[in-house]
C-alpha cells in the first residue's frame, strides 16, 4: 500500500524531517515530484496519493475530507519517528489541515508545521461567495466554471479520456471540498504558514485571515504574485521556507 501512496518519494539518507503533500482537486501525487530538488537534503519528501487518483486509480474515490484524512493519518502515524510536516494545494489544504487534527487527536502526534497554499478551512463559504455550488452543475458548465476560475490544470483537457476517468473524480473532490466544514473549536498546536495567489479567482486574500482561529502557534500569511496555481512560479520560494523551518527546529 506504501509503494502506491508515496510514488514519488524521496528519502534522503540524512533525513531529520518528513514533509507529506496533499494536491489539488483532480491532481495526483506527481505534482511535487521535482520538490526534494529545492528543500533541504535533510528532509524527505513523502507526495501522499489519494484514492481513485494517479497510482492508486483502481481504487475507488474517498466522499469526505473527514475519511480521506483518517487514512492518511492512519498511515502517516507510522512515519512519526521523526518530525513530521504537512503541506496542502487547495482540495489538499483542508486533507493537510484535518489529517493534522487526526494525528493529534487519535495519535497524539502534533504536526511540527502546517504549510498550506490556495486553500480555506471552510470551501463552502468560497462557493457562496462565487454565487455557485460546483457539485450542483452539469458536466459542460462545470468544465467552463473550472476553465473561468482556473481551478485545474488545462492540459487535462487534452486527455482522450478526460471525461470518462478525470472528470468524475475532479467532481467527487469538489464535491468533497465543498461538503466539509471544519469544527470551529479545532486549534492544532502546530505552527501555520498559509501561501495565497494576488489574483487567486476562488481564493482571496482576505479569506486566507480564516486560518488565524485553527492554531495555538505562530501562523505566518504571504500573499504572492499569480492565480490559483501560483504555487507553480513560487514552489522555490516555499520550499525554501520549509526548509528554514526545519533548520530552525534542529537548532532548538
Amino acid at each position: 500500500m506504501n509503494d502506491r501512496i508515496f510514488g514519488f518519494s524521496k528519502v534522503p539518507e540524512t533525513e531529520k524531517a518528513r514533509l507529506f503533500c496533499f494536491s489539488y482537486a483532480g491532481g495526483s501525487a506527481s505534482f511535487y515530484s521535482d520538490w526534494s530538488s529545492f528543500l533541504h537534503k535533510n528532509i524527505g519528501v513523502y507526495p501522499y496519493e489519494l484514492a481513485g487518483h494517479g497510482g492508486r486509480a483502481e481504487e475507488s474515490t474517498l466522499h469526505t475530507v473527514e475519511s480521506a484524512s483518517k487514512e492518511a493519518a492512519d498511515t502517516i502515524k507510522e512515519f512519526s519517528d521523526k518530525p513530521i510536516l504537512l503541506y496542502g494545494h487547495s482540495m489538499g489544504g483542508i486533507i493537510a489541515f484535518q489529517t493534522s487534527f487526526e494525528l493529534a487527536e487519535k495519535y497524539g502526534t502534533a504536526a511540527a508545521g502546517l504549510f498550506i497554499s490556495a486553500s480555506v478551512p471552510n470551501y463552502s463559504q468560497t462557493s457562496k461567495m462565487n454565487g455557485i455550488k460546483m457539485s450542483e452543475l452539469n458536466d459542460e458548465e462545470f468544465c467552463d466554471k473550472l476553465i473561468e476560475f482556473e481551478a485545474i490544470d488545462k492540459r487535462i483537457f487534452r486527455v482522450k479520456s478526460f471525461k470518462e476517468i478525470y472528470l468524475p473524480v475532479i467532481r467527487s473532490d469538489f464535491y468533497m471540498t465543498e461538503n466539509f466544514i471544519p469544527t470551529d473549536n479545532i486549534k492544532l498546536d502546530s505552527d501555520m504558514f498559509i501561501y495565497g495567489g494576488s489574483g487567486d479567482k476562488i481564493i482571496s486574500a482576505q479569506l486566507l485571515n480564516e486560518w488565524k482561529v485553527h492554531t495555538n502557534k505562530k501562523i505566518q500569511i504571504n500573499v504572492m504574485s499569480g492565480g490559483h496555481f501560483f504555487v507553480r512560479q513560487h514552489k522555490e520560494r516555499i520550499c525554501s521556507d520549509i526548509s528554514n523551518f526545519v533548520l530552525r527546529m534542529e537548532e532548538i
